[in-house]
């Protein structure tokens, strides 16, 4: 019997406790609302400079037209192979691949045209994550100036 009547009491203590919750506040009387989400600490590299793992020498800011790119996204370039790769940091999202292609190559100046794959997947992972994006060129780099674009293909 003592076990029966300690059953109900705990049927009737869930009860209230969930229809309390429905109400916004606790059997005490206090609220049930969520805390608000702590901030989370950027994990975004810096906008200039090398990140991690860059193996090469920085290419100079004052070489590189930045101006096509959305301003948030980084401004991390450096060379390997004797200045005839340029390494471009990129944005990529879990859903796209990021490549880079010269669109156009003088003496005097490097277009490179990063170009973003999004596939057609329904449920992709929503992150953005920072890759490096090299670029093959003709010739070394050298002082030539550098101007980067971007494009979306749909695969």
């Amino acid at each position: 019997m003592r076990r029966a009547a300690a059953g109900i009491g705990v049927l009737v203590l869930m009860i209230t406790a969930c229809a309390s919750r429905d109400k916004g506040t606790g059997a005490d009387g206090s609220s049930n609302a969520p805390a608000p989400p702590s901030p989370v600490p950027s994990s975004a590299p810096p906008t200039t400079g090398l990140p991690p793992g860059a193996t090469g020498p920085a290419v100079p800011s004052r070489q590189v037209d930045f101006s096509r790119l959305p301003a948030d996204y980084p401004h991390s370039l450096w060379t390997t192979d004797d200045g005839r790769t340029v390494v471009v940091s990129g944005e990529q999202s879990g859903c796209s691949r990021l490549t880079g292609e010269p669109s156009a190559q003088s003496s005097t100046e490097v277009d490179i045209t990063l170009v973003s794959v999004t596939t057609t997947q329904l449920n992709c992972p929503l992150h953005v994550r920072f890759v490096p994006v090299p670029v093959r060129l003709d010739a070394p780099l050298g002082a030539r100036k550098i101007v980067l674009t971007t494009r979306v293909d749909h695969a």
